[in-house]
């Protein structure tokens, strides 16, 4: 048994053993030492945040913007315009009017249709610019109220 101990094989093998073994603790190491920099990179002060901090921003706005008044929607436009200098905005109302744009350079129907609507989302889904369309007060009768940034202005996709 102690020849067999100081063999080469024994040797190897246990050098084998300890690989096994360190593959499972290998992982989280190595994950934290990616991960861990490029949160601590992350600036939270910064107006735009990550992209799900912006995304559930914009949603919190227009479910604030509940029974508001077209006059309100399109102020409160301009104020978020303020404080998302970069950002392109604008909202349509139940009846499918486009009632203001900010920033937004494109052109857009005075009139959306569904097949509108629909190549609209299919143009800027999972796209450059990040586009978040919103239901204004969570409701399809109140219109909805859309936002376009550039990627470049949103922190890596870091949480969910």
């Amino acid at each position: 048994m102690k020849k067999w101990l100081k063999s080469l094989q024994a040797k190897y093998l246990l050098l084998i053993l300890l690989a096994v073994l360190a593959l499972p603790i290998s992982f989280p190491i190595v994950s934290m030492v990616v991960y861990l920099p490029a949160t601590l990179l992350e600036d939270p002060n910064e107006p735009y945040g990550n992209f799900s901090t912006f995304e559930s921003r914009w949603n919190k706005e227009a479910d604030a913007l509940n029974g508001a008044e077209d006059e309100q929607v399109s102020a409160r436009l301009y104020e978020l315009h303020e404080e998302f200098p970069d950002a392109a905005m604008f909202w349509v109302n139940g009846q499918g009017e486009t009632m203001e744009t900010v920033n937004y350079e494109a052109s857009l129907p005075e009139q959306w249709s569904s097949l509108y609507t629909v190549q609209f989302m299919k143009k800027n889904y999972d796209n450059d610019p990040f586009t978040v369309v919103s239901f204004i007060g969570g409701s399809k009768e109140q219109g909805f109220m859309v936002v376009q940034l550039d990627r470049e202005f949103i922190g890596p996709r870091l949480h969910n």
